[in-house]
């Protein structure tokens, strides 16, 4: 299902905001992050290439795969020497579905923009090599539901948030990977670091999966 105008519209307004909360890679990103130097990474839902740029001076040559044209278009700007592709996360260009990413990463609004989490998986297993990793760090499911004061405003099982932005819970991201033959290797919850979620200590706020390819 493609998105609409309206949900991109919505989505470029919130990622405008978010973006300068995630600018830089968080540090349980950073953190388990394996040696990139040459290595090829896909990061999917990349924006206006901040976190991109990040990823490129450690080492790594880098893809980057985002929705928006107004954020690629400020993503081409900053990074005239980065391969910026124009995409719907989960319809992957099949040049980037030949297995030769060594890592693909996807952070913070990644989900929202996501419309089939199944068809999501299968691309990054297909642009993973074999043993190939995948991270994924994003707002929690159970989050997205609550407003900056933890008042529940959202219903966790439906399919669509009030801003019309994809909902997917937890069961679902995981029997996803598991569809796609990716091995789960971590699935860790946080409460909040960053300042927008800086009230939210007693919730999960932001979710953390690593996953890889398997060999067979």
């Amino acid at each position: 299902m493609e998105p609409t105008e309206e949900n991109i519209r919505v989505w470029d307004e919130i990622h405008r905001r978010r973006e300068r909360e995630y600018e830089n890679l968080p540090a349980r990103v950073i953190e388990r992050l394996p040696q990139l130097r040459e290595r090829s990474v896909c990061h999917l839902g990349c924006g206006t290439g901040g976190q991109t740029l990040q990823l490129v001076e450690l080492g790594a040559f880098v893809t980057g795969v985002d929705p928006s044209a107004n954020a690629l278009a400020q993503a081409r700007a900053h990074g005239p020497g980065v391969a910026w592709v124009h995409s719907p996360l989960d319809e992957l260009p099949l040049e980037l579905k030949r297995g030769r990413f060594d890592l693909v990463y996807a952070g913070a609004g990644t989900l929202a923009r996501v419309a089939n989490v199944t068809e999501f998986a299968h691309g990054i297993a297909g642009a993973l090599r074999p043993g190939g990793g995948f991270i994924l760090f994003d707002v929690h499911p159970a989050r997205r539901c609550l407003d900056a004061i933890l008042h529940w405003r959202e219903d966790y099982f439906a399919l669509e948030s009030s801003e019309g932005l994809k909902l997917w819970r937890v069961g679902e991201i995981v029997m996803a990977l598991a569809t796609a033959n990716l091995r789960l290797r971590a699935f860790d919850e946080f409460p909040g670091e960053r300042a927008f979620t800086r009230f939210e200590q007693r919730v999960p706020a932001e979710l953390l999966v690593l996953a890889e390819r398997r060999l067979h």
